[in-house]
């Protein structure tokens, strides 16, 4: 999916004008999984709205690698001085 700055620009602009304060975003959740599958995604949303008391879960998305890009691993070692 290619995104121009513009588009990036106006998808920002959409998301800052829905109202949404702390624990009341269910309206930006919903435009947000909207989207997603609009761009022909999966998107899912996780059950921590109901153990935090929030207005909508976690929403997580698997993005497809494109068939010419190789897979990369990030890996985050922590080490401690002697």
């Amino acid at each position: 999916m290619d995104v121009s700055r513009q588009d990036l620009l106006g998808l920002f602009v959409q998301l800052v004008e829905i109202p949404s304060p702390s624990g009341h975003e269910r309206d930006v959740a919903d435009f947000v999984l909207a989207y997603l599958r609009d761009a022909g995604l999966e998107p899912v949303e996780d059950d921590s709205a109901a153990r935090t008391g929030a207005g909508s879960g976690n929403i997580l998305v698997r993005v497809p690698v494109a068939a010419r890009a190789r897979p990369s691993c990030w890996r985050r070692t922590w080490t401690r001085s002697p």
